[in-house]
């Protein structure tokens, strides 16, 4: 059951929206409120905030899943709010920044903790909170467009409180969640063909909830290249990519190092109906 009222107002820029969704799982109910709210100020600058309850039930994967499920998990619930502004100007070229700051507290907060057999696990509460920024810039000369876009997040996820007495994980970076990550692309559209390299970079994770062990951080540069060839109304696509172009070294789980400079070619054909 889902029910939710819109109300727009001062010259339709400002919008309020109250919605309410009612579930019930496995013989027990939960309500979801939700607000969310927006302003524009003019015609490049919007404002925007939202307060939700979530309420999350374990997956397949993380109750059943062999070897490592936990049927005995408890599902995710709390609430989380955001606000932030939002950037669009469009001239002989685009230009579009988005800024948010996030708060989330979510109890039995499910992450997933091992070696050889990884287990999900619950947090009792987590405190989750950061920034994210998206970048966009766009120009077009003659028949090329060129593109740019810088991406970065901030997230502090710390542990409040502990079903283990004394495991030293209070105020602590949950595992496995890096403070900083961003990435950029950069590249250009010509006719039927289109480049783009991207450079990411994840920050230092910890592998242990006192985060007493880490794993350090690593930036890994990609490059795609396709091109498109129209087949009488339908499409034919060539992909071409370079995975870790610049051969990194580097680990997204503990002692399982991920490959070296990589290689991938596809084809793909499109029917338009």
């Amino acid at each position: 059951m889902a029910a939710s009222y819109l109300f727009t107002g001062i010259n339709e820029r400002l919008n309020l929206s109250v919605n309410g969704r009612g579930e019930i799982v496995n013989h027990q109910s939960f309500l979801l409120p939700g607000l969310n709210a927006s302003y524009d100020v003019n015609s490049w600058l919007q404002f925007r905030a939202n307060v939700q309850r979530s309420y999350r039930v374990p997956t397949l994967n993380e109750l059943y899943y062999n070897p490592g499920g936990n049927p005995n998990l408890r599902p995710e619930k709390g609430w989380s709010q955001d606000a932030g502004y939002t950037i669009s100007i469009r001239r002989g070229w685009i230009l579009q920044h988005s800024l948010s700051a996030y708060n989330r507290i979510i109890d039995d907060w499910i992450l997933w903790l091992g070696g050889a057999i990884w287990t999900p696990h619950n947090i009792a509460s987590v405190h989750s909170r950061g920034l994210e920024t998206e970048n966009k810039f766009q120009y077009k000369l003659h028949n090329v467009t060129l593109h740019l876009g810088v991406n970065a997040t901030y997230t502090l996820a710390t542990t409040i409180t502990s079903y283990l007495p004394g495991d030293g994980s209070i105020d602590k970076q949950i595992p496995y969640t890096p403070l900083y990550n961003g990435q950029a692309n950069i590249g250009f559209a010509w006719k039927r063909l289109y480049l783009n390299y991207n450079h990411t970079y994840t920050g230092l994770r910890y592998i242990t909830s006192d985060e007493s062990f880490s794993i350090p951080s690593y930036t890994t540069g990609n490059l795609q290249l396709m091109y498109s060839l129209p087949v009488s109304d339908n499409r034919l696509q060539f992909t071409a990519q370079c995975g870790n172009l610049w051969n990194e070294q580097y680990q997204v789980v503990n002692a399982r190092p991920m490959p070296g400079i990589n290689w991938l070619a596809g084809m793909a054909f499109t029917f338009n109906k």
